[in-house]
């Protein structure tokens, strides 16, 4: 990605996000949709992509880090990424999840997580 941040996307859903369209971090994390939740920390919405024929929903979760919080993360996994290895964990032993789609990481420069 082109932002200084690491994006994670299933291949089996990339032709859902071109990378015209989402080539950066902040195109997941900023995408307009129908806002489902909005804390201090967690956003969560929804978008809906893909032509008319093949539209599809997805959630995206997004967190935000104060910066006395981003200390606790210094060099560890985020909790996106945490949530999705699980998920990618879970289908691999076919157990009924939700799909893991991607996951998106933006650290400082030190090191902590700033947002996921």
């Amino acid at each position: 990605m082109t932002d200084g941040a690491t994006v994670y996307l299933s291949r089996d859903f990339e032709s859902y996000f071109p990378s015209e369209e989402f080539s950066r971090y902040a195109d997941f994390a900023a995408r307009p949709g129908e806002l489902l939740k909005n804390e201090e920390r967690t956003v969560i919405t929804r978008i809906d992509l893909g032509a008319e024929d093949h539209r599809r929903s997805f959630a995206t979760k997004y967190y935000r880090y104060s910066r006395a919080a981003q200390w606790r993360t210094w060099y560890r996994q985020s909790v996106a990424h945490a949530e999705f290895s699980a998920l990618c964990h879970l289908i691999q032993l076919e157990v009924p999840s939700v799909a893991p789609v991607a996951c998106g990481l933006r650290r400082s420069r030190w090191g902590t997580v700033e947002s996921c």
